[in-house]
């Protein structure tokens, strides 16, 4: 008897851990504009409301850009896996990274409410919270742009 709770146990946990493994069911209005670099003039914007990636603050370089609704749909499920929802506002760290000052903009839409979440180069904790999925969720993005071939034909 005890080994078939232990197999029905291990069976339940399975489904569970499985389950949390899934992509995230993406929202119909769910977009993203996410924005990185160190001076206004570098600044590089991924912007999936308008289809497009930028170059520049003032955008004067831009490019159309396809973004699968896979990828999309990855993309809301790092959000969701880095529990960037409970973000919003400024994250500034009193001491920086090693390596260059990157900083960023995140704009997401999802089920109808807008988050904006800027920041720097901050430490893995801020005086509001710890910051280390909201950094983790940045490398991600800026992994994902350098990866593309439009920001590869944007940078020449």
């Amino acid at each position: 008897m005890r080994k078939k709770l232990l197999l029905f146990l291990l069976a339940v946990m399975t489904v569970l851990v499985l389950s949390g493994c899934r992509r995230k069911d993406i929202p119909e209005d769910f977009n993203i504009s996410f924005q990185y670099g160190e001076t206004d003039s570098s600044f590089v914007t991924i912007d999936t409301y308008n289809s497009i990636i930028t170059l520049g603050a003032n955008q004067s370089e831009q490019l159309g850009l396809k973004i699968s609704p896979e990828d999309k749909a990855d993309i809301y499920t790092e959000l969701h896996r880095n529990n960037l929802f409970g973000y919003e506002g400024e994250y500034r760290g009193t001491t920086s990274e090693p390596g260059a000052n990157v900083r960023f903009m995140i704009k997401f839409t999802s089920n109808g409410r807008t988050h904006l979440i800027s920041g720097d180069n901050t430490t893995k904790f801020c005086k509001k919270k710890d910051t280390s999925s909201l950094l983790e969720f940045r490398d991600y993005m800026i992994e994902y742009i350098e990866s593309l071939d439009e920001y590869k034909r944007l940078i020449g």
